[in-house]
């Protein structure tokens, strides 16, 4: 559990880093004429594979994931169709699926996955 804690630790970091550095929309974004068709905006929340809460927030082209023991990460995706593909910097970490109300976050590089989760 403390060696899960600190990987998360770290991701949080390296999350933080590239909100500072990417955070910024620069209005060439996934608009519809509602000026929203990104089905990945959000709050999602729901837990981990151990039982955990998660909570996923998504903007445009960002995520900050925080976890009840503290986990604070961020970083961008990017999407097509119903799957984003989640990054910190230039490292993929996984993807998260959208089936219908449902978000399923999984991948080698986000600890303690797969993710459950719900708008």
């Amino acid at each position: 559990m403390a060696n899960r804690k600190i990987w998360l630790g770290i991701l949080v970091m390296v999350l933080v880093f590239g909100m500072t550095v990417v955070g910024c929309d620069n209005g060439s974004g996934n608009s519809g004429s509602d000026g929203n068709d990104n089905p990945f905006i959000g709050t999602w929340t729901g837990t981990d594979v151990d039982g955990d809460l998660v909570t996923l927030v998504c903007t445009a082209s960002t995520w900050i994931l925080t976890t009840d023991y503290g986990l604070n990460e961020t970083g961008t995706y990017t999407y097509s169709g119903n799957t984003a593909t989640i990054r910190q910097g230039s490292t993929t970490l996984g993807t998260a699926t959208l089936s219908g109300s449902t978000l399923t976050v999984t991948g080698s590089g986000i600890p303690y996955t797969p993710y459950t989760l719900t708008k």
